[in-house]
C-alpha cells in the first residue's frame, strides 16, 4: 500500500509527526490526496522556511515566549539567543518557535496588507513634514536611519509578542501571568538591531554582537 492510500483518518495525523513547516509543504506537493487532507492542518511545527529573519521572529515570538517562561533554563536560552542579535533569535525561533500553515498564511498577508502600507504611509508623512517645514530632505533622514520603517515596526511587533506576558501583567489582563525577567527585556533592547542595514550585515556574515 502506498502512503497516500492510507485511510484519511491516518493521513490527517501525519503533519503532527513532521519536523517543520518545510516538511509539511513538501508533503502537500507530493500528491493531491495529501493536499486535500492536510492543507488545513492545524499542526504547530518549526517555521524553518522563512526568508526574512525579522518577519519570522515576529510571527513566532509569542510561541517562543510561551516556551521561555516555562522554566529558567528556557529563559536563559532565550537570553543567550537575544545576545546573538537577529541571527541568534532567528535560530532559536526555528528550533523552539511553532507555527501552523494558517499562521504562516496570516503572517504573509500581514506583510502585504498591514506592514507595507504602514511603511508607505510613514514615508509619505516624513516627506510631507520635510516639505512643510522646509527641513531636511528624506535622504538626510534616511542617512540617520529614521526612515527604516519596516525594521522599526517589526522590532515593535517582536517586542510586544515576545514580552506579551509582561504587557498582560501591566494591564492586569490575568491574575498572575508568568513573565520574562527585566534582564531579558533589557538584553532585547541592547542586542537586537535597530536598523535593517545592521540586520543585513549580521545575516550576511553570520556575526552577532554576542557578549559572554
Amino acid at each position: 500500500m502506498r502512503l497516500d492510500e492510507l485511510p484519511v483518518d491516518i493521513i490527517t495525523l501525519l503533519p503532527d509527526y513532521l519536523y517543520s513547516l518545510k516538511d509539511l509543504y513538501s508533503l502537500l506537493r507530493t500528491s493531491r490526496a495529501f493536499y486535500k487532507t492536510c492543507a488545513s492542518s492545524k499542526a504547530k511545527l518549526r517555521p524553518d522556511f522563512w526568508y526574512r529573519h525579522d518577519l519570522l521572529i515576529a510571527g513566532s515570538a509569542r510561541s517562543l515566549a510561551d516556551w521561555a517562561v516555562t522554566n529558567t533554563d528556557n529563559e536563559l536560552a532565550l537570553r543567550k539567543a537575544i545576545k546573538g542579535g537577529i541571527v541568534g533569535v532567528f535560530e532559536l525561533c526555528t528550533m523552539e518557535g511553532r507555527m501552523s500553515l494558517q499562521d504562516a498564511r496570516v503572517l504573509n498577508s500581514a506583510k502585504y496588507e498591514l506592514l507595507y502600507p504602514m511603511c508607505r504611509m510613514a514615508d509619505e508623512m516624513v516627506c510631507q513634514f520635510a516639505a512643510a517645514v522646509n527641513g531636511p530632505s528624506r535622504e538626510s533622514w534616511s542617512d540617520l536611519g529614521f526612515t527604516d520603517f519596516e525594521t522599526m515596526f517589526l522590532n515593535h511587533w517582536i517586542y510586544c509578542e515576545l514580552f506579551h506576558h509582561n504587557i498582560d501583567a501591566a494591564l492586569e489582563v490575568s491574575a498572575a501571568p508568568k513573565q520574562l525577567t527585566m534582564e531579558t527585556r533589557i538584553n532585547f533592547i541592547l542586542f537586537l538591531p535597530s536598523s535593517g542595514r545592521q540586520q543585513e550585515l549580521q545575516i550576511a556574515t553570520g556575526n552577532s554582537r554576542t557578549v559572554t
